[in-house]
């Protein structure tokens, strides 16, 4: 006698025999959406408010299933920073970025983590914005630009010989509370110079010059110690050109 023989009448025609199945777990096959926005801050000025227009641009974004343990999927967001994986299953989901720590001094990375789930097979799930801090002049939308110009003195500093924008002189940056220049560039023929692609954040930009007070002290001495013509400068928003006074440094 066949083991079926009294299951059999209670099988419904077109179904199958075996109506357990096994769930289906997070992943790709369904019609969810997980969908953010990652912002980008400056490291050397962390205190510099992040805000909805920061968006990070061209930066990857990881997506993990369930509790795998190595991402599964990864996409890079757009321009405005918005990113989204489509196409999930229900279950639960883990998204994460790279970010500079802002409290190290040393630009360790670390890992900004979301844990989000999907509940019903259609879903669109709003992530919180990502928060992630980069180097001050890495994908900024703004400059600082300027000139140098030289007054050209005698050796005992009494009589100004010529004075004029000077070519090929290192202007220097600071990003932040750093306490050496992060950066450097020359003047061109003109005096000009000009630093871009930075963000929202404090800056200091310095050139060196001859300290007039220690050349008169010490007689027409050779030997000069030098000193810094500083400007510091302050970047509110994103798009912005700064054109700082002209910085005048003295030689002779």
């Amino acid at each position: 006698m066949s083991i079926f023989k009294n299951f059999f009448p209670f099988i419904v025609p077109g179904l199958l025999l075996i109506s357990i199945s096994c769930k289906k777990e997070a992943g790709d096959g369904g019609m969810g959406t997980i969908k953010g926005k990652v912002l980008a801050g400056n490291y050397h000025s962390p205190d510099t408010p992040v805000m909805s227009d920061d968006g990070a641009a061209e930066e990857p974004v990881y997506i993990i299933y369930g509790d795998n343990s190595f991402p599964d999927h990864s996409l890079k967001t757009a321009a405005d920073g918005s990113f989204e994986f489509d196409y999930l299953r229900r279950g639960n989901y883990t998204i994460y970025a790279y970010s500079m720590d802002k409290n190290s001094s040393n630009q360790a990375k670390t890992v900004i983590t979301k844990t989000i789930e999907i509940k019903d097979k259609k879903e669109i799930v709003d992530v919180p914005d990502f928060v992630i801090y980069k180097e001050a002049n890495k994908d900024g939308k703004s400059s600082i630009k300027g000139k140098v110009f030289l007054r050209d003195y005698d050796l005992a500093f009494t009589s100004l010989q010529n004075q004029y924008y000077k070519s090929d002189e290192d202007v220097m940056i600071v990003f932040g509370n750093d306490t050496i220049n992060d950066d450097k560039t020359k003047t061109s023929y003109d005096g000009s110079f000009q630093f871009n692609h930075l963000r929202k954040g404090k800056y200091k930009i310095y050139a060196f010059s001859a300290d007039s007070s220690k050349i008169v002290a010490c007689q027409g001495c050779t030997f000069t110690p030098d000193s810094t013509v500083l400007r510091t400068v302050e970047i509110t928003t994103n798009n912005q050109e700064i054109i700082l006074p002209d910085i005048v440094i003295l030689k002779n």
